[in-house]
C-alpha cells in the first residue's frame, strides 16, 4: 500500500502539469529537454543550441525553444542531417523524400488544383543591413498551370530581394526549359527557350592534331593542312560548331573520324574539308559552320 503511495506521488506532477520539463524547471513547451542542462531562467539562443522542445500546438524544437514551424532545427558551427540507409541485398530501395499535398482537410480531402506550390527549397541569408534574412535561391515543385507538374528556379538579383523579380527559369509539364523566362507570367514555348545571349567558351587551337570541342574555334595552322579534328558525329547529333581560320597565310585541314564531311553545295563528302587561310586566294575559307545529323557532318560556308 505504501508503495502505490509513492508511486503516485511520483507521478503526481505528471497527472497534474501540462509541461515536462528534463534539465530545466522552466519548460517551455510541453516536453522540454535541456541537453546541456546550461539553461538560464531565460535562456538565450545559444543556451537553447542542445534543447529539444515539443509545443502544445504539436510544432517540434530542435537547437530551439521557440520553434517557428511543424519542425525547426537550429544549430552553430554545423547543422548537417545526415540520413543513412542499409539496403541489403535489394536494389530498389532508396533514400526519398516524398511531399504530398492534399486539398480540403484531413476528414474531407480534395483534389489539388491547378498553379500550386507543393514543396519549395529556399535559401536564405542575411546581409549587412537586413532584419530578417532575404531570400536568395530557391527551387519550388509545383502543379502545373493546366494540369501535370512544373519546377521553377529562383535567384534573387539584390541582397535584399524576396519574391520580387525572383523566379527566372522553369521546367514545364512538356519538359519545356525556359531560361531567363518568368515562370509567372509563362513557361517556355520550346524545349529550349532562352530569353538573352546564350555564349559559349571559345576554343584556340594552334597544334597540328588538335581536338576541337567547343561551340566556337578558332584554328591557327602553323603550317600548311595543320588537322583539327570535329568530335565523332554519331556522339554528337544535333551538335553546331563555327570554325574560323585565323591564320592569313596557311590552310586549315578539318576532319573527322567517322562518317564523312559534306560541303552543303555538293552530293557526297571527304573525311576532310579545307579552309584556305591566304587573305588573297579566291578559294578562301575564313568561317565554316558545321552541322552534325549524327552520321555525317555538314559545312555551311558564307558563300552557301
Amino acid at each position: 500500500m505504501m508503495k502505490n503511495k509513492v508511486l503516485l506521488l511520483l507521478f503526481c506532477p505528471l497527472l497534474f502539469s501540462a509541461q515536462v520539463g528534463i534539465n530545466t524547471t522552466t519548460p517551455k513547451g510541453i516536453f522540454h529537454i535541456d541537453g546541456g542542462k546550461d539553461n538560464a531562467a531565460i535562456s538565450t539562443a545559444t543556451q537553447e543550441l542542445n534543447d529539444f522542445v515539443v509545443k502544445s500546438d504539436g510544432k517540434v524544437g530542435i537547437g530551439t525553444a521557440d520553434p517557428i514551424d511543424l519542425l525547426s532545427i537550429a544549430g552553430q558551427g554545423d547543422a548537417d542531417i545526415n540520413v543513412g540507409l542499409f539496403s541489403g541485398s535489394s536494389t530498389s530501395q532508396s533514400i526519398a523524400y516524398h511531399n504530398v499535398m492534399t486539398g480540403g482537410t484531413p476528414a474531407s480531402p480534395t483534389v489539388v488544383g491547378n498553379g500550386r506550390s507543393i514543396a519549395a527549397f529556399e535559401g536564405y541569408a542575411y546581409n549587412v543591413a537586413a532584419a530578417a534574412p532575404n531570400l536568395l535561391g530557391s527551387l519550388v515543385l509545383r502543379t502545373g498551370r493546366n494540369g501535370g507538374g512544373e519546377v521553377w528556379f529562383g535567384t534573387s538579383p539584390t541582397n535584399s530581394s524576396n519574391y520580387v523579380n525572383h523566379y527566372n527559369s522553369s521546367i514545364d509539364k512538356d519538359g519545356n526549359f525556359g531560361i531567363g523566362v518568368d515562370p509567372t507570367v509563362r513557361t517556355a514555348n520550346t524545349k529550349l527557350e532562352v530569353n538573352g545571349v546564350i555564349s559559349s567558351t571559345p576554343q584556340t587551337l594552334t597544334a597540328n592534331g588538335s581536338n576541337i570541342t567547343s561551340t566556337v574555334v578558332s584554328v591557327n595552322p602553323a603550317v600548311n593542312d595543320d588537322d583539327f579534328f570535329l568530335p565523332n558525329p554519331v556522339s554528337a547529333p544535333g551538335a553546331i560548331i563555327f570554325v574560323r581560320n585565323i591564320s592569313n597565310s596557311n590552310t586549315a585541314e578539318i576532319k573527322t573520324s567517322a562518317g564523312t564531311i559534306i560541303n552543303a553545295s555538293n552530293v557526297g563528302g571527304a573525311s576532310n574539308f579545307f579552309m584556305v587561310g591566304l587573305d588573297n586566294n579566291a578559294a578562301k575559307t575564313k568561317t565554316v559552320m558545321f552541322v552534325s545529323d549524327g552520321v555525317n557532318w555538314t559545312a555551311f560556308k558564307p558563300s552557301n
